[in-house]
């Protein structure tokens, strides 16, 4: 899959992300993904692809890959192109 075609949903979601957690959360989080991050990549699937089932399952699966293979330059430059949220 082309996850760039999605990168602007990844960042509308991390931007979401930072009304509950700080930035520091998020960044670490995606340098270590857990459940959260693929929580986050299957609800952006549903939304910008409408994937179900198993095709679903298997993009998500793709995607976690994808995010462990980043190193942690590529991670900081995903959080340096999502906006900061207001008041901080």
């Amino acid at each position: 899959m082309e996850w760039i075609m999605i990168i602007t949903a990844i960042i509308e979601a991390i931007q979401e992300c930072q009304e509950n957690r700080d930035r520091d959360d998020i960044e670490a989080g995606l340098n270590k993904p857990g459940p959260r991050e693929r929580w986050a990549i299957r609800r952006i699937l549903i939304q910008e692809k409408g994937l179900r089932g198993k095709k679903l399952w298997r993009k998500v699966d793709e995607g976690m890959n994808e995010l462990r293979a980043l190193d942690s330059e590529d991670i900081q430059r995903v959080m340096a192109s999502v906006p900061m949220p207001e008041g901080q």
